[in-house]
């Protein structure tokens, strides 16, 4: 039977920490993953702007201070400081694990924080203070904000923020349809508050998750919200797909890591009908959206689907084949710290004639990085955007 396993261990770090003096006390931040860029940190003033009206605007101290998209945790590290009690709604498994890690570095305890995936909401005995960043996304947004409307009576007020660079009209007409009046503040630090009332009218209900047929190679994908590329096939991951890696007979071990829909671990799946097939990922919404195409392929009892930090959950030495679409942004920054961890993972995990298959943009360059950790790096396939990349231990 298809299983989705439990969020990964959580690893200590204290690189990169950060000093965040607000009004309300000083904390020490860091941001999970890791990243060396010295212009990076845990918060922003969009943090700031949240926590001045959820400290001082109104009396929330009775009230479960419910937040969305806490990237790093600081909004809700600076809440439990305040003595607040916090839901944390998040699709983001290490956004989950830094707001621990940063709780445990300013000596707060864990009790006072429910940790929540994207896909579940807290049952409060009353109606609680709903705080809100924005995502990167407005499909993700539409869906939150439905999510919303069922946690609230009319009349709430959602308290939102944004970096004004992230804040456009069809943001905000987001949140006319969804919420209700909608206003907004003057820019502080190049960060706005951003306040909704919940009106009478109930809005259509969004159609999430998204199915769709891939064309010519007989499957259908299920995307949630907040997955990449919701309505088609993405031209890389057609690359890889079309020069896929000869698996053979056998009980084999894949990994599809960074999984998204987990299409590249069906199609494993289907040519290696003994494998054991493991889709990997940070996000929730991803890790249940491979779980539903499996389900709806037909073959919902082959995969194992986890979320958390890319390989750390397996032993050495012990995978057959990798295939990997690595991302090149996490949140709102650029930066390939990500994939070069996959690669330091794919590289203890492989077995010593396992394979690392790798698919991306031409411009990063992942050929010389993965020559740097692999014996062997050939070219699979290229087009004019995209190249396949073949890696052995």
């Amino acid at each position: 039977m298809a299983e989705v396993l439990a969020i990964g261990r959580c690893r200590p770090y204290n690189k990169g920490m950060k000093t965040w003096t607000t009004p309300w006390g000083t904390l020490s931040l860091g941001r999970q993953p890791y990243d060396g860029d010295p212009a990076l940190q845990a918060w922003s003033a969009a943090d700031l702007v949240l926590a001045r009206y959820a400290l001082e605007a109104v009396d929330t101290s009775e009230k479960l201070q419910v937040v969305f998209n806490d990237a790093f945790g600081a909004l809700t590290v600076l809440l439990i400081q305040n003595h607040r009690s916090v839901a944390q709604i998040s699709d983001s498994s290490l956004g989950q694990r830094s707001t621990l890690l940063n709780l445990e570095a300013n000596e707060l305890s864990s009790d006072k924080v429910l940790l929540l995936d994207s896909l579940t909401l807290p049952e409060p005995e009353k109606t609680p203070m709903v705080l809100y960043r924005l995502p990167k996304t407005n499909a993700l947004l539409e869906f939150q904000l439905h999510q919303i409307r069922s946690l609230l009576p009319v009349g709430s007020v959602v308290a939102a923020s944004a970096m004004v660079k992230e804040l456009h009209t069809s943001t905000l007409e987001i949140f006319e349809r969804v919420l209700g009046p909608t206003v907004t503040d003057l820019a502080e630090q190049k960060a706005r508050l951003i306040r909704s009332t919940v009106a009478e009218r109930a809005p259509a209900q969004p159609e999430f998750p998204t199915v769709f047929a891939v064309e010519g190679l007989g499957m259908r994908l299920v995307n949630h919200a907040s997955v990449f590329s919701r309505e088609n096939l993405d031209e890389g991951t057609r690359l890889l797909l079309q020069h896929f890696p000869k698996i053979g007979m056998g009980k084999k071990t894949i990994i599809d890591l960074g999984c998204g829909n987990g299409v590249l671990g069906l199609a494993a799946a289907r040519r290696a009908p003994e494998a054991k097939i493991y889709c990997v990922d940070e996000s929730f919404m991803a890790v249940w959206s491979a779980r539903e195409t499996f389900h709806i392929n037909e073959l919902g009892g082959r995969g194992f689907f986890l979320p958390g930090d890319g390989l750390e959950d397996f032993d050495a030495a012990s995978a057959d084949l990798i295939l990997c679409n690595p991302p090149f942004h996490y949140q709102n920054a650029q930066t390939l710290e990500i994939a070069l961890s996959m690669f330091d993972q794919a590289r203890k995990v492989l077995k010593p004639e396992g394979e690392l298959w790798v698919v991306a943009n031409r411009h990063l360059g992942h050929h010389k990085a993965l020559a740097a950790r692999f014996a062997s790096v050939r070219t699979a396939a290229l087009d004019e955007k995209f190249i396949v990349l073949r890696a052995k231990r």
